[in-house]
């Protein structure tokens, strides 16, 4: 049950930057991620993976907390996969660890594969009332010219055991002040007994696309147990042309057990004077769960 190590942390300067390997702060075993700096101040940035994420954890130990990973490039940033995700509790009533924060930011255009910011589940077994660890937020943004073009974004709160909480819902964001926006799923719906947490996309003069599902919606709640419904959380995308292949979901959740609120559902806006072609798109209150009385018998 010892703690890990003190984190590391990485700070990378340069009028440009290329890293031909992984950029790494991924805590070890019981032991926390640290904080990843990447800046140039005259050209690109040019990663493969970035990982900061907390390290899994032996049997009766919280989950551990991943790094914050800030990325500003004076041009263009292309990157594989990025990762601030914490680790899951391991035992009862280990609560799950939280993700960090992922700042991407360029003046020209932005690549990346896969990037998550989810916190880590609480920890199972017989009896376990573990929280889940809270999200981080994803936050990418180009200021001049080029597009975007992303993997898929998760930033999602870990799922809690019982009656515990996964409140803290995480957030995405990309805007673009002149390109188009390409990016795939667009996650940030509640895992276990959480919330749902907000999505925008915002191309001031350019198209968005999605390809894939836009996913905000409230968690289920743990068997066996009595909580108000979750809540989702709102989406707003806004672009001249907007395309989203798959679902938008951003409802509520059912509560359980007697006298229990349902989840209240997100606001879903997608906006823009182009062409607008999407799927399915939800966004419903979850059920109540009200007392019941048996009639007296005199009745």
């Amino acid at each position: 049950t010892g703690a890990g190590g003190t984190e590391g942390s990485i700070t990378l300067s340069g009028s440009s930057i290329t890293s031909t390997g992984t950029i790494y702060t991924a805590g070890n075993r019981n032991g926390i991620g640290g904080n990843i700096n990447l800046t140039s101040t005259g050209g690109d940035i040019t990663t493969t993976t970035v990982y900061a994420n907390g390290g899994s954890v032996n049997t009766g130990n919280e989950g551990s907390d991943a790094g914050d990973i800030t990325i500003n490039s004076a041009g263009a940033l292309t990157s594989t996969n990025i990762y601030a995700n914490g680790s899951s509790g391991n035992g009862v009533n280990q609560v799950g660890g939280n993700a960090g924060t992922i700042d991407i930011d360029a003046v020209g255009a932005i690549t990346t594969a896969n990037v998550g910011a989810s916190g880590g589940h609480g920890g199972n077994g017989a009896g376990s009332n573990a929280d889940g660890g809270a999200a981080g937020a994803i936050n990418i943004a180009s200021t001049s010219a080029g597009d975007i073009n992303t993997g898929s974004l998760a930033s999602r709160g870990g799922a809690a055991r019982g009656a515990g909480s996964s409140l803290t819902p995480g957030s995405i964001s990309v805007t673009n002040a002149s390109g188009n926006i390409t990016t795939k799923n667009l996650d940030t719906y509640g895992n276990t007994n959480g919330n749902g947490g907000t999505v925008t996309v915002a191309a001031a003069a350019g198209d968005v696309t999605v390809n894939g599902r836009i996913y905000t919606y409230g968690g289920g709640i743990a068997s066996g147990h009595t909580l108000a419904g979750r809540s989702g959380g709102d989406i707003n995308i806004t672009g001249v042309n907007r395309t989203i292949t798959s679902r938008i979901n951003a409802s509520g959740s059912a509560a359980k057990g007697t006298n229990q609120v349902g989840g209240n559902a997100g606001v879903v806006s997608v906006t823009g004077a182009g062409a607008l072609n999407v799927a399915d798109v939800y966004s419903r209150n979850g059920n109540a769960c009200l007392l019941y009385t048996s009639p007296s018998p005199r009745d």
